[in-house]
This record gives structure tokens, C-alpha cells and sequence, in this order.
């Protein structure tokens, strides 16, 4: 999974579409990522906490640059009751891509705030070149990917109260 923060990828220079660059920037970075060369980045432990729901759930954090580029890239499984947190300096508007991520994901995004401001359910796996680009549509501080139907299964709607602790 990649993550990516809109501003640093978005310039309000260019008045052509986009999608051309942001396309080209995923190439030029990521053309070399394949299965043989991955090497996963140090990740953290923590715990993320929906009030409502009365679930605990148990997290790998990606806060570096280099653990939120590799995500959950190459990975083939992802227990029932875990997940991925991706952890950013402020809340902004951020996208994401399932570029060579082997599994089908619910996508929640938590403002600083303590709130589910936007999800994502069930997107696909990209294993191809060509992949979609997703936004959060509101600005987020953390992104969790969890597994596809996490988010039905236990009623988790935007708006809902969740608490992240990273251990240290």
C-alpha cells in the first residue's frame, strides 16, 4: 500500500490534468518494487480503539516515509483482528493506491480529532501497473487498512470516535 500526501503531490501550477504526473511519479519511484527486492521497514506496535464498537485492535504502525511507501505491498495474509496504521504529522487530505498489495482491504481514515472522517470499503488488490489512486476526501492524520469487510462486520461509520495509541 502507498500513502501519499496530497499537497506535496499536488501543485497548483500545473492547470492540465494530474493524473499524467501522478501516474509518472508512481512509475519512476516505484517501478523497481517487486516481491524479490522488498524488504519491509521497521515497523511499530500500537493499538487502535473504537469506542462504539467496543473493538481492540491490535496494529502495525507505519510512521518513517519508507514503512508508509511499503504498506502492506507483497504480504498475503493479515490476521482477522489486525491491522496497519499509518501515522502522519497533521491531518490533510491523503491518497492512497494498492500498487502490488495482494489483498482486499477496508480503508479507514482518522482525523487527529479522534474520528473515522472517511472510509474505503473492500477495495481491490492491484497487481499490475495501472492502479487507481484513492483520496480520503477530508483531511486525516492516520490511515488504517484493515481487512476487507472489517468495517461492515463490526459497524464502523464515519463520524465514529477512535482512539490510537502507539506504544513506544
Amino acid at each position: 500500500m502507498i500513502s501519499l500526501n496530497f499537497r506535496q503531490v499536488l501543485i497548483p501550477r500545473f492547470s492540465g490534468s494530474l493524473i499524467p504526473l501522478v501516474t509518472l511519479v508512481f512509475v519512476l519511484v516505484f517501478k523497481c518494487a517487486s516481491a524479490e527486492g522488498y524488504k519491509p521497514a521497521p515497523l511499530g506496535q500500537g493499538l487502535v480503539n473504537f469506542g462504539t464498537q467496543g473493538r481492540l485492535l491490535e496494529v502495525e504502525v507505519a510512521a518513517s516515509e519508507e514503512a508508509r511507501a511499503r504498506g502492506l505491498m507483497f504480504r498475503d495474509d493479515l490476521e482477522a483482528d489486525k491491522g496497519m496504521l499509518f501515522v502522519f504529522s497533521d491531518d490533510q487530505l491523503r491518497g492512497v493506491w494498492m500498487k502490488n498489495t495482494l489483498l482486499p482491504l477496508d480503508i479507514l481514515f482518522i482525523s487527529s480529532a479522534g474520528r473515522v472522517v472517511s472510509l474505503l470499503p473492500h477495495v481491490s488488490p492491484c497487481v499490475n501497473e495501472d492502479c487507481d489512486v484513492y483520496d480520503s476526501g477530508l483531511p486525516a492524520r492516520y490511515m488504517l487498512e484493515v481487512n476487507a469487510g472489517y468495517a461492515e462486520r463490526w459497524n464502523i461509520r464515519q463520524g465514529d470516535p477512535v482512539r490510537v495509541t502507539i506504544k513506544q
